[in-house]
């Protein structure tokens, strides 16, 4: 009988046992489900662009607003002609506008680094896409890729700021952005400022890393590589293989070089003519055989090159722009060892018509002076050349706002007689005049003038007024800098609870 009992506990014992593990991995998922998900709701404006679950692409009229729900995937809801309209983005979300410099993200992001590092990012993230090149891998055979401009080894494809790929499980790509959306059945080398991608075999090439992307949170691709039966010797009498294997082996090398000339270029400008020089006498016998396949591509990319042609006697980058307040700092770099540049110039045009400014071969950045503040600028980045001074060439045109002043304005304190108030203008500007209106349910009881000598350091100031309403809103208003009137949408605002 006492066997029977022990038994008995024992099963009593293990099944306990049994529910209690179960219930604590039923409580630790939900705290991983709980963590990943995002419970704000982020306002849209108009003019953001992005694309749903279906791929179709949408642009928000009004404001939108976007919040995931309980089945994780997020909701973009917007009002077209008083008609409430609801799109699915998924559980990740791009969205962009083309006044901004910069690219909302949503969801869970893994960032990609050069050396093979991974940072997971999560809810949302803003990336400024005038600061280099990024990648991501979104989740299973997506990624996201971030550069002023994109292009594909095999000149099929050019485009810039961002693109999406995404592959199916034979490894044809799918690539979208605001300016393409396409379907390739051939694979591709996406090629960028500092990375290539090869799409279908999920490999991302840095100048000194090759990443396996197949082993950041797996992969369900099944495409497989055909074996390449490329000749790694030259014979007497040139077949194509051989020729397009040379070609491609010193197309990379001059890229490789032509990298380094960017941060070491007095120290490899000797030996860099010399390789142009010999590339350029073998690339003309050979240009006609030439006949480059994606095999060949592969296999140059596990070497770690970057198949690109430039001109490699003379060339010009345009790098991170900065804007502030009043100003634009623009990074550039120019490599011209034979002056075959007349003038390499950056022209700004904007509400009060258009600059040139003609760079300096010798500096690498620029200060654009004395601009509005929340003015959208065209930058247009070109040269013209010595032998034909009367052809210009843009090589490339950005388009970038300056910031908004910070200006700091509180209601201190309010009493029967009137309001105390303290006003502070920061930043690189000066602002030359303005009037601080006070407000009481809508009407203006009083005005004052803004005290600009003492405003960057901040004063405090009193205006009399009696008989103050319910909502009491103290507005810098009419403001006037460098002789434009800017609305800086700055107020303050007091709700009286004694009236």
């Amino acid at each position: 009988m006492a066997s029977i009992i022990k038994v008995k506990n024992t099963f009593q014992f293990v099944l306990i046992t049994i529910i209690t593990i179960v219930i604590i991995a039923m409580f630790i998922l939900a705290i991983k489900h709980i963590s990943r998900f995002d419970t704000s709701t982020y306002s849209i404006d108009a003019n953001y662009h992005t694309y749903n679950k279906e791929l179709e692409y949408v642009t928000t009229t009004g404001k939108a607003k976007l919040k995931m729900e309980f089945d994780g995937d997020y909701k973009l809801i917007d009002y077209v002609d008083s008609l409430k309209t609801t799109n699915n983005l998924g559980k990740n979300a791009v969205l962009t506008n083309d006044s901004s410099s910069q690219i909302n993200l949503y969801g869970i992001f893994y960032e990609v680094m050069e050396d093979g590092t991974v940072k997971k990012i999560n809810k949302e993230n803003k990336i400024n896409k005038l600061n280099g090149s990024r990648f991501y891998k979104i989740n299973d055979r997506k990624y996201l890729i971030i550069d002023k401009r994109i292009t594909s080894s095999d000149g099929s494809i050019s485009t810039k700021d961002y693109l999406i790929v995404e592959l199916d499980k034979q490894g044809n790509s799918t690539l979208y952005n605001d300016y393409i959306n396409l379907k390739e059945i051939n694979p591709l080398i996406l090629n960028t400022s500092s990375f290539d991608f090869d799409i279908a075999n999920e490999m991302l090439y840095y100048n000194e890393s090759t990443i396996n992307l197949k082993k950041i949170v797996g992969s369900t691709n099944e495409y497989k590589v055909k074996e390449s039966t490329m000749e790694s010797t030259v014979s007497n009498s040139l077949d194509t293989e051989t020729i397009n294997s040379t070609t491609d082996y010193l197309i990379s090398q001059n890229e490789a070089l032509r990298k380094q000339v960017e941060t070491q270029s007095d120290y490899y400008n000797s030996y860099f003519n010399t390789v142009k020089n010999t590339f350029n006498n073998l690339n003309s016998s050979l240009y006609n055989a030439n006949q480059k396949n994606y095999e060949n591509q592969v296999e140059i990319q596990k070497a770690k090159s970057n198949i690109k042609n430039y001109n490699l006697s003379r060339w010009i980058s345009i790098g991170i722009v900065q804007p502030s307040v009043t100003n634009i700092t623009v990074n550039y770099n120019i490599f011209d060892p034979n002056n075959e540049y007349k003038i390499v110039f950056l022209d700004i045009e904007g509400p009060g018509g258009k600059n040139r400014n003609v760079l300096n071969k010798e500096k690498s950045s620029v200060i654009l002076r004395d601009l509005s503040p929340e003015t959208t600028y065209k930058l247009t980045f070109g040269y013209t050349l010595a032998s034909d001074d009367s052809n210009e060439i843009v090589e490339d045109i950005i388009t970038t706002k300056t910031g908004s002043p910070k200006t700091t304005l509180n209601i201190t304190k309010v009493t029967k007689k009137g309001i105390y108030f303290y006003v502070k203008v920061n930043g690189d500007y000066s602002i030359d005049s303005g009037t601080l209106n006070l407000y009481s349910d809508g009407n203006n009881l009083k005005s004052l003038s803004l005290d600009t000598s003492k405003a960057r350091d901040g004063y405090t100031g009193f205006i009399e007024a009696s008989n103050l309403g319910y909502e009491v809103v103290l507005r810098l208003e009419n403001t006037i800098v460098k002789g434009e009137r800017i609305d800086l949408n700055v107020y303050s605002k007091f709700v009286n609870a004694d009236d």
